[in-house]
């Protein structure tokens, strides 16, 4: 049985990704903030997929590219000067999904494929940290069998 999770997703735009990761992944089982499993995200804006959060952002046309880095990106496409503000930093999005496993998929292997997911993302499924996926926009599938609830 194939169910497409494509909607209702909640998504925010994040600020520098680093101080999530100063202890490492697989210790924020017990996370707080977005990784949380119990994190408050209400205010989230509701989305759809596929989603591509950087084009909304506004373009930096000093940059020496055809169609110009994102401005607040941490990096300059192209070039080394790095964003030194960090209220400049907007480097990662988050996205979440909330749905409750169906009792059809008990003693039932479950997978999720993500058809297209960009460069260096870090999946968690309820607060666990799964995997990081390191290709651009390519495909993933992850078994989620035993992170279910």
């Amino acid at each position: 049985m194939k169910i497409n999770v494509n909607k209702d997703w909640y998504f925010l735009l994040g600020k520098d990704f680093d101080t999530y990761i100063s202890y490492g992944f697989s210790k924020y089982a017990e996370a707080s903030g977005p990784l949380c499993r119990y994190y408050d995200y209400p205010n989230w804006e509701r989305i759809d997929l596929p989603h591509d959060w950087v084009i909304k952002l506004p373009k930096d046309l000093n940059c020496s590219t055809f169609t110009g880095a994102r401005a607040k990106s941490r990096f300059k496409r192209y070039s080394t000067n790095k964003v030194n503000s960090v209220e400049k930093i907007h480097n990662i999005g988050w996205y979440r999904k909330h749905f409750i496993a169906d009792k059809e998929w008990e003693g039932k292997r479950v997978f999720i494929e993500f058809e297209g997911v960009f460069r260096d993302s870090k999946i968690f499924v309820n607060g666990e940290y799964l995997t990081t996926h390191e290709s651009g926009y390519t495909s993933i599938i992850l078994e989620l069998t035993d992170h279910l609830l």
